[in-house]
């Protein structure tokens, strides 16, 4: 304000609006605040919530999983010894795996394998594995598209590594053997065992047979002797004899069934 003298005075100015303008900000930063919070907290309920129903989901699947798997084992009936204490040991460890299936489950898990039959030759695909550098029926870990269905598991892997269509042997799921082995350390991963469960396993078009190098170094079409003689397991000689006997059974009239191929 301008004084008589033309000088500026100052003018002493009321605080209740500057007050009043802080308090309308504390009190707008304060609900701010509060609606963050709330906001929060409802999405950690829902995320708990979420974590929650997928725990839940998951141990429904667990359960399932492992009620299919006990009657996998319940029905099948061992071959001799040490086929009997592979099918013990899985039924004693099959309550102690909170993921049967997964390949990052400690200890064990279970996988699937397919012995695959040309019906027409009598002959077996076998494969030279990359990793374990043997001679080897196809097989492998489950995955989620297989549905926590062994059997689905042995299909699939038998067709990723001989490039055959494939089918079961027998028109139900049905276990040909089962085999619990070790497998060794390797960088990224501890020895573990492997909990295999055996199908029999038909190519349909036999002559689409092909390598997939990922998974092996070679693979081709054996009579059941040359199998015999190149499978080192006693467990997966075994199996091939089981297979020898199940298709001998199932066409007797074919000559090529009935020679040979029950070597030690």
């Amino acid at each position: 304000m301008r004084s008589e003298r033309g000088t500026f005075r100052p003018v002493r100015r009321s605080n209740s609006n500057s007050r009043r303008v802080v308090t309308i900000i504390e009190t707008r930063h304060g609900a701010q605040e509060r609606r963050r919070s709330q906001s929060k907290s409802r999405i950690d309920r829902n995320v708990w919530d979420t974590v929650r129903l997928e725990r839940l989901e998951s141990l429904c699947v667990d359960d399932a999983v492992q009620s299919r798997l006990f009657e996998l084992l319940d029905a099948h009936a061992p071959s001799d010894a040490d086929e009997a204490r592979s099918l013990a040991e899985m039924r004693a460890l099959l309550p102690q795996l909170e993921q049967p299936l997964s390949r990052h489950q400690a200890r064990a898990h279970f996988t699937a394998s397919a012995l695959v039959v040309d019906l027409e030759a009598g002959r077996i695909a076998m494969l030279h594995h990359a990793k374990l550098k043997k001679w080897l029926q196809p097989g492998g870990h489950a995955e989620s598209i297989d549905g926590g269905l062994m059997h689905r598991t042995a299909l699939r892997e038998a067709k990723e590594e001989t490039g055959c269509d494939v089918r079961l042997f027998e028109p139900t799921p049905t276990l040909l053997d089962v085999d619990v082995h070790w497998i060794p350390a390797r960088a990224d991963e501890p020895a573990h065992q492997h909990l295999d469960l055996r199908y029999l396993v038909v190519a349909e078009n036999p002559q689409n047979l092909t390598l997939n190098v990922d998974e092996a170094n070679a693979v081709q079409w054996l009579s059941f002797d040359a199998a015999l003689s190149l499978a080192e397991d006693a467990a997966l000689r075994r199996m091939i004899r089981k297979g020898w006997d199940a298709l001998k059974l199932k066409a007797p009239h074919q000559d090529l069934f009935c020679q040979g191929g029950r070597g030690a």
